[in-house]
């Protein structure tokens, strides 16, 4: 499992979209790449009243600097989301 950078984080972006995994409840908020498993997003955020939804797009925008919107997914754990910027 690979802590990501931007650098390789944009390297999983294809036609703007992004599929990863989103793990609530986690004990830092960390995005890593598994071989096997993809992108995983451990958020602190809990799964309920949108919570982690809300992290998410906050995640991208503080630690990458990319406004994002959740494309599909919005009550799953895999996500599709899209890059605005």
């Amino acid at each position: 499992m690979v802590t990501m950078d931007k650098e390789l984080l944009l390297k999983f972006i294809k036609n703007g979209q992004l599929s990863l995994r989103v793990i609530p409840n986690a004990k830092e908020d960390v995005i890593t790449y598994d071989s096997e498993k993809g992108v995983i997003l451990r958020l602190k955020a809990q799964a309920q009243d949108n919570k982690a939804n809300m992290a998410v797009i906050k995640y991208f925008k503080k630690v990458f600097g990319l406004e994002v919107f959740i494309h599909k997914g919005i009550k799953s754990k895999d996500k599709i989301l899209s890059i605005v910027h």
